[in-house]
């Protein structure tokens, strides 16, 4: 194991955990650089295997918690319950061992990942519903939009345009005809949100104190939905 004097004065050593969609993610990245990152297409159960995850994405790192000088967690938009229990964790860890904890959207990590192409990169997360969780086209913060409305607006700017994301792999053929040779699809290994970009867009960022970094709730859930209507 390493030196913890040293590693204080060295190292920003980041557990990132990633629990947003069916797939969980964590990873451990060193000064910025990716070291460990373990996924597990577990479906959503992230509330049994998390703290495993976690433990062993550490170990095969050769750190355990106690070295971690900073958390890093996705604060969606998702699934509520994965968000839930990711932020959950993440703030406890945050909590227990003093350090910052450094929230990031689904929509920056998916960009994050994205390869150079000088195309216009906009990541796309299936919302159900023929809707979509996108990056607004002028701020760039996640929200949610129809597909048809995501289509129209991309096909107004009349630009080369990378599609990423579990969306984009949904509404492919829609979005094939409807943007035509405009549009490319990255790589399916980009469907997804994963911790080990979590980790390393991370380093550098300050970090807040756990209780401040919240879960990112666009819509309400199925469940408050049905309850407001009544059924």
């Amino acid at each position: 194991m390493h030196n913890n004097k040293e590693k204080k004065s060295k190292e920003e050593i980041i557990l990132a955990v990633e629990t947003s969609g069916r797939a969980l993610s964590a990873a451990v990245s060193v000064n910025g650089c990716l070291v460990s990152e373990i996924t597990l297409n577990c479906g959503l159960v992230h509330s049994e295997k998390l703290i495993e995850i976690a433990d062993l994405v550490l170990s095969k790192a050769g750190y355990k918690i106690s070295d971690v000088t900073k958390i890093a967690a996705c604060v969606g938009p998702g699934s509520f319950t994965g968000i839930r229990v990711g932020l959950t964790f993440a703030r406890t860890a945050a909590q227990s061992l003093k350090v910052p904890l450094v929230g990031i959207d689904a929509i920056k990590i998916l960009a994050a990942a994205a390869p150079e192409t000088g195309c216009l990169v906009y990541p796309v997360i299936d919302a159900l519903r023929n809707e979509v969780y996108v990056p607004a086209l002028k701020s760039g913060k996640p929200c949610l939009s129809s597909i048809e409305d995501s289509a129209s607006a991309l096909k107004a700017l009349n630009k080369n345009i990378l599609l990423l994301g579990g969306g984009a792999g949904v509404y492919r053929d829609f979005l094939k005809k409807r943007l035509g040779k405009k549009v490319f699809f990255a790589p399916e290994n980009m469907s997804r949100p994963l911790a080990g970009t979590l980790a390393v867009i991370a380093h550098g960022l300050r970090g807040e104190y756990f209780e401040k970094v919240l879960p990112l709730y666009i819509r309400r859930s199925w469940a408050e939905e049905r309850q407001k209507s009544g059924k």
